[in-house]
């Protein structure tokens, strides 16, 4: 039998790790609201070999608990043998505390025994509370203040906001930071955003245009199904400091699986507001989205065609020309560009 030992500070601090020492240290952790109880599943390490039957993981709990639960639990769960998404249970639910209370001291110092064998190296120590959720807690953090973060911010129609990838990216309240440039934070389908938002216009505010980002857009998305070739996507760039989704330009509005800010940059963007409402009926000329594919959106030979509206933004997020269904690129000035239509959203440098 050997032992794996794993550090964890306040932002994951993995010490050298080999078959048969390491070190874990949890001083900031977040727990977070799952239905059933409140779990935390940050903790993230990789050992130098797959986990064997009696491997054991010391783990080391201390801080201030910011709300009072039952008590708390720990296991070992494997993410690595097919995807990131892979879920194999490594250890026993074990109990690690009994009953705490709010703004009492954690100090815990436990170990995971495997009873099952890993197939990779990827491995994450979850912690639960074995209490069902409180109505009026959100979030549960173990910190050195022993005060949680807020709550990320929960709209009624696209429910909560989180990072949808991006290593580092947070949520607190409506401040998203962003880590990672190019990465999403906004609203899905597994977080509570209704999935059809068939005639619907949504307006996404913030408070300001990031002055760190080269670019900014919101990015609809539907996953691909059975028979469908790929993921389709939709973005709005911002106009300034907001961003229109008309979702009767969206061929799969009924199905959609993710709504979400991205930006060319790192640093915070603040959510100011969102809106949803009804798109207005008639009074427009239809247009035919289907006649361009994301494919054939592209400046050829000086020009952009598209099936309706074409825009064209700033890096600063300014609209500053549009046009109907064709677009000479030539009239632009020299510099950088983002030309967005029904059918996607293009980068132009002239």
């Amino acid at each position: 039998m050997k032992k794996v030992f794993l550090f964890l500070g306040a932002c994951l601090t993995v010490a050298t790790l080999s078959a048969q020492v390491a070190t874990i240290n949890i001083t900031d952790v977040v727990f977070s609201n799952n239905k059933t109880n409140y779990q935390s599943a940050e903790q993230i390490f990789n050992v130098s070999n797959p986990i064997a039957v009696d491997d054991e993981v010391t783990i080391t709990v201390k801080g201030k608990i910011s709300s009072a639960v039952e008590g708390l639990q720990a296991y070992l769960v494997e993410c690595s043998a097919t995807n990131n998404y892979g879920w194999n249970v490594l250890s026993g639910y074990e109990d690690v505390s009994s009953a705490l209370a709010a703004g009492a001291d954690v100090d815990l110092n436990f170990t995971l025994k495997a009873t099952a064998a890993s197939e990779g190296k990827e491995i994450r120590a979850y912690l639960i509370t074995t209490n069902a959720p409180v109505a009026e807690v959100a979030i549960i953090a173990i910190n050195e203040s022993g005060i949680a973060p807020e709550a990320p911010y929960e709209d009624e129609t696209l429910g909560k906001l989180a990072s949808m990838w991006g290593p580092g990216n947070e949520v607190n309240g409506k401040v998203m930071t962003f880590a990672a440039s190019d990465s999403g934070i906004g609203f899905a389908s597994y977080n509570g955003m209704t999935t059809d938002l068939s005639g619907k216009v949504i307006t996404l505010t913030v408070e300001e245009f990031p002055s760190w980002a080269t670019y900014g857009q919101v990015v609809v998305t539907h996953k691909a199904a059975a028979g469908e070739e790929q993921q389709a996507n939709v973005t709005a760039a911002f106009n300034e400091n907001v961003a229109v989704i008309d979702m009767t330009d969206v061929p799969f509005a009924a199905s959609l699986d993710q709504i979400f800010f991205q930006f060319g940059g790192t640093g915070n963007l603040v959510l100011s507001s969102v809106e949803i409402k009804d798109a207005e009926q008639g009074g427009g000329e239809e247009t035919a989205v289907e006649s361009v594919s994301a494919d054939a959106f592209a400046v050829v030979g000086g020009m952009v065609y598209s099936a309706g509206e074409i825009t064209v933004y700033n890096v600063a997020g300014k609209a500053i020309a549009s046009a109907s269904q064709s677009f000479n690129v030539n009239s632009l000035e020299s510099g950088v560009y983002f030309i967005t239509a029904p059918e996607g959203t293009i980068k132009f440098v002239k």
